[in-house]
């Protein structure tokens, strides 16, 4: 340094004391020398109090997003961020709420700025900046648009905070939205509908849970009839096969052997398609009564067999009587008293 430069007056912005240059912040223009500086007081001083000074006059939003990614200083990134926090909100220009929005990392600020920001592009960029579950919830429930809140509720996977969303937004399109891609992801007993149906802050959030109510009722009524008409159909299968085994039935029945395979076979479609369970004990109980129908039929059938037997060996022996006595009419001759004794012996031999 020369002789003669320790004598000028240095700016108080190049003052070695922070609290001066500080002071000189205050001091300095809105012309685009002094801006500059005021850029460069606020990335570059060493002093946190020289740039937060520097900072709080600054409005260019690239800037403020620079220092807000930057700056050393915890309390002066957060300084900085609720003053972004604040121009994002604002409805002066979407353009500078975008750049202001795009430097915000705080969940609760970006979900605020969905919430109430007067631009849509801003309020659905601020959504799909959103990852927390618990502000995306929160936009959904609270928002002042019916779209964004529609928005925000379409990324919700969580399913309490979906059905969270139902219960309490005043939104139709998010609150039935919610309420039906809960139902989808994961059953919701009917309990929670009627609950819903009671309580739901939107109409047609109420009036949906109560269709699924419905939906539910219908469901299981269908249920039970489809399971008494298959508990009648196994029923009406085992008295069919019952009744050909029954004593008092069976000898009079005509067909009953071909019955029977009939209704085997009809068993056995049955216990190939139905819907439902069939028993351990049905299926033993349909084949018990398979044997014993099959049991009675064998035993008609000896029985049977042994009287046409009888019934053929009286009538041959009628026969032979008749023989007979033909003979004994036509005796005469030498030989009459042998061919009478003759006849007489197998007369006695015969049944």
């Amino acid at each position: 340094m020369s002789f003669l430069d320790r004598f000028k007056v240095q700016p108080k912005y190049k003052s070695p004391d922070p609290e001066i240059r500080a002071a000189s912040v205050q001091e300095l223009g809105a012309g685009d020398e002094d801006a500059a500086l005021l850029v460069a007081l606020a990335r570059d001083d060493e002093d946190a109090r020289v740039r937060r000074a520097a900072a709080a006059r600054i409005d260019d939003v690239g800037v403020l997003g620079a220092i807000a990614g930057s700056d050393p200083d915890a309390g002066i990134r957060g300084e900085v961020l609720d003053r972004l926090a604040g121009i994002a909100l604002s409805g002066d220009s979407a353009a500078t709420a975008v750049l202001a929005l795009g430097a915000l990392t705080d969940q609760k600020q970006i979900a605020a700025v969905a919430k109430t920001s007067p631009h849509e592009s801003v309020r659905t960029d601020a959504v799909g900046r959103l990852t927390d579950v618990k502000s995306l919830s929160s936009v959904a429930r609270n928002a002042a648009d019916a779209r964004t809140a529609a928005l925000a509720a379409e990324r919700v996977q969580d399913h309490a905070e979906l059905l969270n969303i139902a219960a309490r937004t005043d939104h139709k399109d998010a609150g039935v939205g919610a309420l039906e891609r809960a139902a989808a992801g994961a059953a919701v007993d009917r309990d929670t509908l009627d609950g819903l149906a009671d309580r739901a802050k939107n109409k047609a959030v109420a009036k949906r849970a109560r269709a699924m109510v419905q939906a539910i009722d219908d469901a299981a009524a269908a249920r039970r009839a489809a399971i008494e008409q298959h508990q009648q159909r196994v029923a009406a299968a085992i008295a069919r096969v019952e009744a050909l085994a029954a004593p008092t039935t069976m000898p009079t029945m005509a067909g009953a052997g071909h019955q029977l395979e009939e209704a085997e076979r009809a068993w056995s479609e049955l216990l190939a398609t139905a819907d439902h369970e069939i028993s351990a004990a049905e299926r033993a109980r349909f084949s018990a009564a398979v044997a014993a129908a099959r049991a009675v039929l064998e035993r008609e059938a000896r029985e049977r067999a042994e009287q046409e037997a009888r019934q053929a060996q009286i009538a041959a022996a009628r026969s032979t009587r008749a023989s007979l006595c033909e003979l004994v009419e036509a005796v005469h001759g030498e030989d009459a008293l042998d061919r009478i004794e003759v006849a007489r012996s197998e007369w006695e031999g015969l049944p």
